[in-house]
């Protein structure tokens, strides 16, 4: 007998009596969804790092213009404390945007989507909870999430077993009308963007 996901849940029917235009596009969305390639969701990653890059070093422009503008000495790079919130930027961004739209810029660019196993809205909880648990899964420099994935049916690595969520081909599915893919890179942006920023004004002090 084939070995069996004791971690997955196949998606379930959503409860009936439910009405909206969401219900209809989940019901069909359970049949539909597609899991996402994993060689498609490294690239999803890889573009996300890019766009981390870009914040980091742009903060990072912006506060030595500043100070060289103001006739203050640059400080070299030092470890402290504030390194620890390098943590915190992506984090927010990747839930924020994946609990609001279902996807980063990374995922959007390479038209895959965040949801739960049932194929509704991933929350913000668990939104979190799947990105937090990427510590787990980068274990042995990622072969624990790749051995999680390809003994997946839903492509699942260690986080997405943990918070019930799958990563799914955005066209295998109807939209659902309560994501905004838009709002959520910008809401996500924006918290990673003043993560950096705090961190940048912490490390003067």
């Amino acid at each position: 007998m084939p070995d069996v996901d004791e971690y997955y849940r196949p998606p379930r029917a959503p409860a009936e009596g439910r009405s909206g235009t969401d219900e209809a596009a989940i019901r069909d969305a359970v049949e539909r969804a597609q899991p996402a390639a994993i060689a498609t969701r490294l690239a999803a990653l890889l573009l996300d790092g890019v766009v981390g890059a870009a914040i980091g070093g742009g903060v990072g422009f912006l506060k030595v213009t500043a100070l060289a503008a103001a006739g203050h000495a640059i400080p070299k790079p030092t470890l402290s404390p504030t390194l620890l919130l390098t943590l915190l930027g992506p984090m927010l961004y990747h839930a924020i945007a994946e609990s609001v739209g279902g996807a980063t810029i990374g995922k959007a660019v390479c038209g895959i989507q965040v949801r739960t196993e049932d194929m509704r809205k991933c929350s913000f909880g668990a939104a979190l909870g799947r990105n937090a648990a990427v510590s787990i899964d980068l274990f042995f420099c990622g072969l624990v999430a790749l051995s999680a994935m390809t003994k997946s049916p839903m492509h699942q690595r260690v986080g997405d077993k943990l918070a019930h969520t799958v990563v799914i081909k955005s066209h295998s599915v109807p939209p659902l009308a309560s994501m905004n893919v838009a709002n959520g890179i910008a809401f996500g942006l924006g918290a990673w963007v003043l993560e950096a920023v705090i961190r940048e004004v912490l490390s003067l002090l």
